[in-house]
Order: structure tokens, then C-alpha cells, then sequence
């Protein structure tokens, strides 16, 4: 029989606003988490994409055994938040091509951390609509049967369908909550 004990959890978190970034340092000071930081610009260029993704797996990989919660965050200071306007004029591509491959490199991340680590992931958080979106494709989910909110408009449910069916995931908006 499973221990429970050893259940994780990993966090997807494309949100760039000061709340969440706030959220996050107080989530870290009462649990052990390890939270990678992912270079959003390297997730954007098709050339440095794979090797991104390849270096934060790894990391998370390395870090799991001592941590009951793993994640990814693309910016954890203001400063470092992209001008999405600017990359997305330089490669002629439109900005939501620009979040959609950040959230996409997001979600790859996610499922190779869950197929990787055998059943150790038995859950998710994701924060930033368009990264819930990405990561339910990119496990071929159907969709979120949702439970329960834990708080407005904030949601618990399990992922329906695709290999990863019934996976608990809780989601939320990148300015819900408070501290």
C-alpha cells in the first residue's frame, strides 16, 4: 500500500502579478516547497525551448525527494515580467502566441514532472488561466470536473479523461485570493 505521506504536489504558476508572487513567499515560508524559476524568454524561442524545459525537470527531479510541494514560476520580481509587445513584434508573431508558448513550456514541464516521477504527483496547482488551459491539453484532459471552491473563485476538481483521468488539480486566477 501507497504511503500518503509521500504524495506531492506541483505547482504550474504563469501568473506574473505581485499577488501571486506574494502568495508564493507565504506558501514557501510554511511549507517545504521547491519552487524552480523558468526562464519565460527561453520557453519563447524555439531554439533554446527544449533545453529550458530539459534543465527545470531536472532540477525539479533532483529536489522532489525532500519536498512534499514542487513548482515552477516564470518571474518572481517585477522587473523580470517580459514585454510581451516587444518579443512579439520581433519574431512577427502575435502576443498571445507569445503567452501561448510560455504556457505551453509551462505545461510540458508539468507533464514530464508527472510522467517522470512514477505516481509521486497526485496533484495540481495552476495559476493563470491561459497555464490551466495549456496543462489540461497537454495531458488530453476532457476537461475539470469541479468540487468544490476553496475560496472565490478559486476551484478543487479532478482532471476527466486522457491518462492522467481524475488527477486532483486546484486552480485560480493570478489576482484571486489574498496573501
Amino acid at each position: 500500500k501507497k504511503d500518503m505521506s509521500d504524495n506531492k504536489v506541483m505547482l504550474s504558476i504563469g501568473s506574473v502579478s505581485n499577488l501571486t508572487r506574494r502568495q508564493l513567499e507565504s506558501l514557501v515560508e510554511v511549507h517545504r516547497c521547491h519552487v524552480e524559476p523558468v526562464d519565460a524568454r527561453a520557453l519563447i524561442y524555439p531554439n533554446q525551448r527544449e533545453q529550458e524545459i530539459s534543465n527545470v525537470v531536472k532540477n525539479l527531479k533532483n529536489n522532489i525527494e525532500n519536498h512534499r510541494i514542487i513548482g515552477i514560476i516564470t518571474t518572481s520580481e517585477e522587473e523580470a515580467i517580459l514585454d510581451l509587445k516587444s518579443i512579439a513584434e520581433s519574431l512577427n508573431i502575435s502576443e498571445d502566441d507569445v503567452t501561448q508558448r510560455i504556457a505551453f513550456g509551462l505545461a510540458e514541464i508539468t507533464q514530464n514532472i508527472i510522467d517522470e516521477t512514477g505516481e509521486m504527483i497526485q496533484g495540481l496547482y495552476t495559476s493563470g488561466g491561459d497555464v490551466t488551459v495549456a496543462v489540461c491539453k497537454q495531458l488530453k484532459a476532457k476537461g475539470i470536473e469541479v468540487r468544490d471552491e476553496v475560496l472565490p473563485l478559486a476551484v478543487y476538481g479532478t482532471i476527466i479523461g486522457g491518462e492522467y483521468d481524475n488527477l486532483g488539480l486546484v486552480t485560480k486566477g493570478g489576482l484571486i485570493g489574498n496573501d
